[in-house]
């Protein structure tokens, strides 16, 4: 009798430890991962919750299309909620500016969001990118680099500056 409790005990250590997640190799950052600007000269940090995940990235190898988007998921009225851009027909590292890159900035307005989501100028500098780093189905490849770009909102004809972009993920 005082087998099964240890029996059953065991066998809940053993799964546990088989359900134990491999470490993710290393991806080179150097020292920051994640997604953070200014905007209008104020810091602007990706911050998650259980029904929002702060930094979203998706890449398509078919049409080399790449979006990555930042967001404060517990933003407040008046705060900025979103940045993102996307990169149409990603060839690697270098610069990509427009028409080859679209910007949008979102921020909480009352109770509504408001979207700057005509793209002035700017760029993004893809400085480090690796479609396949790890896997053959392109799940543990990185894209790192900076961005900066200037957008504007026609309804209320304002101008919202991006600067001091950074960003690095795995895809």
């Amino acid at each position: 009798m005082k087998r099964k409790p240890l029996l059953l005990l065991s066998l809940f250590l053993l799964s546990i430890l088989a359900c134990r997640k491999e470490p993710e190799p290393d991806i080179p950052c150097d020292d920051f991962i994640g997604f953070t600007c200014l905007i209008n000269g104020e810091r602007f940090n990706t911050d998650g919750n259980l029904r929002c995940s702060g930094t979203t990235r998706w890449y398509n190898t078919a049409t080399m299309q790449l979006v990555i988007a930042g967001t404060d998921c517990n933003v407040n009225f008046e705060e900025p909620f979103l940045v993102n851009f996307t990169i149409f027909k990603l060839n690697g590292t270098g610069s990509y500016t427009p028409p080859l890159m679209k910007s949008n900035y979102t921020y909480m307005g009352d109770s509504n969001l408001t979207d700057y989501d005509s793209t002035l100028s700017g760029s993004v500098v893809i400085t480090g990118f690796t479609e396949d780093n790890y896997s053959a189905d392109f799940t543990n490849g990185y894209v790192e680099g900076r961005f900066e770009f200037t957008q504007y909102n026609e309804q209320l004809k304002d101008t919202a500056y991006i600067t001091n972009g950074l960003f690095c993920m795995r895809l």
